[in-house]
């Protein structure tokens, strides 16, 4: 095993996709305790948010099977800025420290400036679990609040990004 602890990486495809391709993900992984319609972002069905998910692929580098990772991108201010929130971001556990959620964010930053019409928004935020604050600071995010409870998810803080 490397040294990092890090297993390889594994090929995948990331892609946008329905928000019911990635609702059983966020179930599983997010909110198993909490009832199903916490399971469903208010604005999921909004046109201007985007679901990627990342699927192992084959050689053509076609998706196989189901989501192995995912979140969810929503038009949302930040400090009345325009900005998106990164929400629902989750890794199926056995493909955890392999990269796949660094990929996802990779993929992420490079499209949302494409978005036609909404290349202007160029800051990135999201409420990260404690757990998962140093992933997001290794992959170039910044705390930007103190530590606070969320009563349906646990302790959080506010992470930001400029693309």
């Amino acid at each position: 095993m490397p040294l990092n602890n890090m297993r390889a990486e594994i090929p995948l495809f990331i892609g946008i996709v329905r928000p019911e391709r990635i609702i059983n993900l966020r179930r599983l992984l997010l909110r198993a305790e909490s009832p199903s319609e916490d399971i469903h972002f208010n604005g999921d069905d909004n046109p201007v948010t985007l679901h990627y998910a990342a699927f192992q692929s084959n050689d053509d580098m076609c998706a196989v099977g189901e989501p192995i990772g995912c979140v969810t991108v929503m038009l949302n201010s930040y400090n009345r800025e325009p900005a998106w929130q990164l929400r629902g971001m989750a890794v199926e556990e056995n493909h955890r420290n392999c990269g796949v959620g660094a990929r996802i964010l990779k993929q992420v930053e490079w499209h949302l400036p494409k978005c036609v019409g909404l290349g202007h928004v160029k800051l990135m935020w999201c409420n990260a679990r404690e757990p998962a604050v140093t992933f997001y600071k290794r992959n170039g995010w910044n705390v930007a609040s103190s530590c606070f409870d969320n009563a349906s998810a646990g302790l959080h803080f506010i992470l930001t990004k400029q693309l």
